[in-house]
């Protein structure tokens, strides 16, 4: 627990130790002098009206990474539900907390995403007190990007730059204007995935399943059930099995660069022999703390080394002839093609 803020401290004792007493100080404040203090946060601890806005998708915990493997939290003004301001803030303690379980968060950061459409603004006593509460715990904000649709927001979005930065040190801080399509893509060119992202390109929002999903097996974890493969957020030099932004993820990308650095000794030997190369990438993955993960009911799982050989020997087939590139090179969004074509 005390390595937590020694880690978002960058390992310094004093700065450490102050922000352990904030801490401590700031959950007292929101969850009352109890037992509670003693222990981490459950579900069961918050009341109705914070589940309520815990459900609402205000604040989701992004199922990929960024392309630096750094794990992304987005908040969402749009969806957010609350009676009072503190039922936000313990929702969002609670959902920081549990993310901040994971030691590659501790050690790495994360990456903040806001979005704050259709000219949603929030009180300045509101949102000094948020800022304040996430003053309060033990995470490491990397990088931070502020998007919107109204040119109007751009006074709010100065004092936001103002209220927000001067807190959070070595924080690098961006704004993102335009239409949802846009600011997908431009999220994009940062290495950010936008598959999830509860918009449509008509500004449309929706709860994710995977958000829903993620409270299920948190709550079931809370509870003591046994949930002992599931995986909400996958590590750095994991192998991800499925369609879309999941081949960009680091360890897929790594795994490709291993199966293209022993690719020549694959094709040279025989068809018996190219499972004991397969075999070979397989367990470089496992000995670099890495998993071949699939998403399966809104967790990802682990599968049997079996499959990660197969998915191991797809890449090797994938890179003969024009499959090489197909895997190699992201490939051009939709977004960029029409933006092409409008400028030519």
């Amino acid at each position: 627990f005390r390595l937590m803020f020694l880690r978002a401290e960058r390992f310094n004792a004093k700065k450490s130790a102050a922000l352990m007493v904030f801490h401590f100080k700031m959950k007292l404040e929101l969850f009352g002098d109890s037992e509670i203090l003693c222990r981490d946060i459950r579900q069961q601890d918050l009341s109705s009206d914070d589940l309520d806005c815990l459900r609402s998708g205000s604040m989701q915990v992004c199922p990929l990474k960024d392309v630096g493997g750094r794990t992304i939290l987005s908040y969402f003004k749009m969806l957010k539900k609350y009676k009072h301001p503190d039922n936000a803030n313990r929702a969002m303690w609670y959902t920081a907390m549990t993310v901040l379980k994971d030691e590659d968060v501790q050690k790495q950061g994360a990456i903040m995403v806001a979005y704050n459409y259709w000219s949603s603004i929030e009180k300045v006593t509101i949102l000094r007190k948020h800022v304040e509460m996430h003053a309060a715990l033990p995470i490491r904000w990397v990088a931070g990007h502020f998007c919107y649709d109204d040119p109007r927001l751009h006074f709010a979005v100065t004092g936001f730059r103002l209220l927000v930065l001067p807190t959070f040190a070595h924080f690098r801080f961006r704004t993102h204007w335009g239409s949802p399509e846009d600011i997908a893509f431009r999220l994009q060119t940062f290495g950010i995935p936008t598959e999830n992202t509860p918009t449509d390109k008509e500004g449309f929002f929706s709860v994710p399943l995977c958000h829903y999903d993620w409270i299920k097996v948190h709550e079931s974890r809370d509870e003591q059930a046994s949930v002992p493969d599931a995986i909400t957020i996958p590590r750095r030099f994991d192998v991800l099995f499925g369609k879309g932004n999941a081949k960009y993820h680091t360890g897929n990308l790594r795994c490709i660069h291993l199966v293209e650095m022993v690719a020549e000794r694959y094709e040279n030997t025989k068809r018996a022999d190219k499972t004991e190369v397969a075999d070979e990438v397989v367990s470089m993955i496992h000995n670099s703390h890495g998993r071949f993960l699939k998403w399966n009911n809104g967790v990802w799982t682990e599968v049997d080394h079996k499959t990660a050989r197969e998915k191991v020997s797809h890449y090797f087939r994938s890179l003969r002839g024009e499959g090489r590139k197909s895997i190699t090179q992201p490939t051009e969004s939709s977004t960029a093609v029409k933006r092409r074509q409008s400028s030519s």
